[in-house]
């Protein structure tokens, strides 16, 4: 779902201090004509970050993540934000290259969802993928030569399509008739696991394009209250973490055991330091927790 720009919600993120455990930044926010002390500046104080998706510098040091459109970073162990996009870039699901040096993220800026990029120090702003289709959730592979993402640029219907970053040529990579979606490649960039459908998680491999399926929740019978899988993401040692949402709760799954049960949960991929910590978001707040 895209976010409609709103200069004033902007301006009020506008400023650093989130930290890793709990969020707390200052903003200064206009008044509005009328209001006391009308044409002066208040500073508001920010303590929560609702749904909130993240990605983890591969050296382990810094964050990147969306918030209300715009992309940030900040130092794993919480301080200063820097932000690195502007105000209208309507932006999400940032990833960091392998590298280091740029962060992917789908941006609809043009009026569609499309893929790009931009330096890690917020200069050099490129855009990879153009057209009046839907090009969303970039994942770098390992090598850094390619982005697998989703669209729905095969009839309407959502496949997963690899990008050659170098030459901008893009081939599909999911076939049938599921809508597929959240790609994400494995360590050793053979095998890219996505869901299928949204009740799926199926593991394709790169060269020969065979799929195996991971995971699988039931419907749900209510259609308010859908069953999913979403957010899949391989650890450094190959394990599969993915978020599970059914019927009055949403759950993170890693390696087929529940890690992170009855919180306020976003449905977004987390990230695994070095030393096996995962972080996630949930509550208004970006966590961490031990691995298991």
């Amino acid at each position: 779902m895209k976010n409609e720009p709103g200069v004033s919600r902007r301006e009020a993120i506008a400023a650093s201090g989130i930290g890793l455990l709990a969020a707390g930044s200052v903003a200064s926010v206009a008044q509005s004509d009328g209001a006391p002390g009308a044409g002066k500046e208040t500073m508001v104080r920010v303590e929560d970050a609702t749904n909130v998706a993240l990605s983890l510098s591969p050296d382990g040091s810094r964050i990147a993540f969306d918030l209300l459109g715009i992309l940030w970073t900040m130092p794993v162990a919480g301080g200063p934000l820097k932000r690195l996009t502007g105000d209208f870039d309507d932006l999400a699901q940032p990833d960091w290259s392998p590298d280091g040096k740029r962060i992917a993220f789908q941006s609809y800026r043009s009026g569609n969802f499309h893929i790009w990029s931009v330096a890690a120090d917020g200069s050099d702003m490129r855009q990879h993928t153009d057209g009046l289709l839907d090009d969303r959730e970039p994942r770098w592979s390992p090598d850094g030569r390619t982005i697998a993402f989703s669209s729905d640029r095969a009839d309407g219907r959502y496949a997963i399509y690899l990008l050659d970053v170098a030459s901008g040529r893009v081939t599909p990579l999911s076939s049938g008739t599921s809508n597929d979606s959240e790609p994400c490649w494995s360590p050793d960039g053979q095998r890219i696991a996505y869901v299928a459908g949204g009740t799926k998680l199926v593991i394709a491999d790169v060269a020969t394009g065979a799929v195996s399926e991971a995971a699988s929740v039931p419907p749900s019978p209510d259609r308010f209250n859908p069953s999913a899988i979403m957010a899949p993401t391989f650890a450094p040692d190959g394990r599969i973490a993915y978020t599970r949402v059914q019927p009055g709760s949403v759950t993170l799954v890693v390696d087929g055991e529940s890690v992170v049960e009855g919180e306020d949960l976003y449905p977004f991929r987390p990230a695994f330091t070095a030393d096996g910590a995962i972080l996630y978001g949930s509550g208004g707040k970006l966590r961490r927790v031990a691995g298991r």
